[in-house]
């Protein structure tokens, strides 16, 4: 189900940081509402595709007449980051001060990433001969990179992957592990990441978990099929949240999961604080097909499950909790596509 639900409209970088826990009585997610829906951007069209940074600032990917364009807006003011025949994925390093793309010089070209710096405008562009180089993950600061790297087994004709990570600027992997789509946690000590394992000819992913002091990797109890872009750290880096046949929250230190929601569940979202989730409910037809989707909260310990919206004239999803009181999503209805914030009840009152 998660690849039907990868839909191209947003990707947003989570928004890490240690300081954003509070003293003040947390509301549990039973008792959140929303006091306001504000417009925050539209979408030009179903296809673009847009990253957002922890201070708003927005990278968009523009497609016109064959070749796509990657822009940074930031209050008003358009800045062109990159051209080519292909831009996909953008992210930001949850600092905000570098971004990341993967992109194509032409149609059948292989895959390659950009970084480049969004105070001094260095750039460094990662390819390798004849293999796809992408999934590219940013630490904290963005001062080091992970990504996947794809080539071909000629003996079994498989795909085959690893990731490399190393300095941004540097040309010199320190750490290769088998498998792909990386991502670091808050504190940059860890990278998530899916490894495939074949059972007979099938090929069945699992998360694995790399450990950069220990230089150790741990595969996750219970995570056959997970992995992804669908995956989230908690604000301190000691949960990972995913879509398996449902959202499924994995302690790092117990190693304890708990499973909430429905199958068709996707797009978990911690909240800042780490006591909640955010994710999306899509509604389908027999033959399987969307009707609609509303955003759902649950507590982290699956307890309070309930639906935040309901609106049968809007598709909801790919959440994101951007403040303790604020969630963005990204709506579709007749009337275009819009990115809007809701604004919660986040505190309760002394």
């Amino acid at each position: 189900m998660k690849g039907l639900f990868a839909l191209l409209g947003i990707f947003i970088i989570p928004l890490y940081g240690q300081e954003i826990i509070q003293q003040r009585p947390i509301i549990p997610a039973g008792q959140l509402k929303i006091l306001e829906r504000v417009d925050f951007w539209e979408l030009p069209s179903i296809k673009t595709e847009v990253a957002i940074a922890k201070d708003r600032r927005i990278a968009q990917i523009e497609r016109k007449k064959g070749m796509c364009y990657l822009y940074l807006i930031s209050k008003g003011a358009k800045r062109l980051i990159a051209q080519a025949q292909r831009i996909y994925h953008p992210v930001f390093s949850p600092d905000g001060s570098k971004m990341a793309y993967g992109f194509r010089t032409e149609r059948k070209a292989k895959g390659q990433i950009g970084i480049v710096d969004l105070q001094t405008g260095k750039k460094r562009i990662i390819h390798q001969e004849g293999k796809n180089v992408g999934w590219v993950s940013l630490s904290s600061s963005g001062d080091s990179v992970a990504y996947g790297v794809e080539s071909k087994e000629a003996e079994f004709k498989r795909r085959k992957y690893h990731i490399e990570i190393c300095p941004t600027w540097e040309d010199n992997p320190w750490v290769v592990l088998k498998g792909n789509v990386p991502i670091w946690s808050p504190k940059s000590d860890k990278i998530a990441y899916t490894r495939i394992e074949y059972e007979g000819i099938r090929g069945v992913p699992y998360i694995w978990v790399y450990d950069l002091k220990t230089k150790r990797s741990l595969k996750l109890k219970n995570s056959k099929g997970g992995g992804g872009m669908d995956l989230r750290w908690s604000p301190i880096g000691v949960k990972i949240a995913d879509s398996i046949e449902g959202i499924i929250m994995f302690d790092l230190e117990s190693g304890d999961t708990v499973r909430i929601g429905k199958f068709e569940d996707h797009s978990p979202t911690w909240s800042p604080d780490g006591s909640k989730l955010a994710f999306v409910r899509p509604y389908l037809t027999e033959k399987g097909e969307l009707l609609n989707e509303d955003i759902f909260v649950v507590n982290e310990d699956g307890s309070d499950l309930r639906n935040l919206t309901t609106t049968p004239d809007v598709i909801e999803n790919r959440p994101i909790w951007l403040s303790p009181n604020e969630i963005l999503v990204r709506a579709e209805s007749r009337k275009g596509i819009q990115i809007e914030i809701l604004k919660l009840n986040q505190w309760k009152r002394r």
